[in-house]
């Protein structure tokens, strides 16, 4: 029996501060069971963009520190000879704004007017 591929939970989009660790993940059933592919921008994953895990029908990718470069669309493409599925969610990443103090100088500057030749 064939059944195509199904996603049980999908991507979701996300937004990261640099340095956390990051962990997109699906659920896909299907028979026989499917081929599952990750992209980034329309692009397979590369190891170094992160770590890829199954765990029975989980698919998961785990991003250790994120950093701009990581921010982009991501798809999970799932096929198998019944068919194919994605799932597309967009992920972002800021950075955190240092604190900083800013000094403020103040100068006022006054002027004596009276007794100035008034016509």
């Amino acid at each position: 029996t064939t059944f195509p591929p199904v996603f049980g939970k999908r991507l979701q989009a996300q937004v990261a501060k640099a340095g956390e660790r990051v962990i997109m993940e699906v659920e896909i059933t299907g028979t026989p069971e499917p081929n599952v592919t990750w992209y980034k921008d329309d692009e397979p994953l590369m190891d170094t963009d992160g770590e890829l895990k199954q765990l029975g029908n989980c698919y998961i990718l785990i991003i250790d520190k994120v950093g701009k470069r990581h921010a982009g669309k991501y798809m999970v493409n799932a096929s198998n000879s019944g068919g194919e599925a994605q799932s597309i969610a967009d992920f972002a990443v800021f950075e955190p704004i240092p604190d900083t103090m800013v000094e403020v100088h103040k100068t006022m500057v006054y002027e004596n007017i009276a007794d100035k030749d008034v016509k």
